[in-house]
């Protein structure tokens, strides 16, 4: 602390969290520590309480929906690949 060392144990983690989007930490910090970001938009909240009743309803179309939107992953990064090809 300040102009001291202090000794630490290897497993000593500190964990940061704010209420506010929009804070910003100073680069010193940003190249020190790891973000893990938990933000839940009202769309995603949606999402993921429709996948819950659609998986409870009808575990067909959940299994069908899950099949698709993996096809839909794939699609996109061989898209991606094309598109850095061109």
């Amino acid at each position: 602390m300040g102009s001291q060392d202090i000794d630490f144990s290897p497993s000593f983690s500190m964990y940061m969290t704010t209420r506010d989007p929009l804070f910003q930490f100073t680069p010193d910090i940003c190249s020190r520590v790891t973000f893990v970001n938990f933000t839940v938009t009202p769309a995603s909240l949606t999402s993921q309480c429709l996948s819950k009743v659609l998986k409870s309803e009808r575990p067909d179309t959940d299994r069908k929906r899950g099949e698709l939107l993996k096809l839909q992953g794939e699609y996109q990064a061989r898209l991606r690949e094309l598109e850095d090809q061109l």
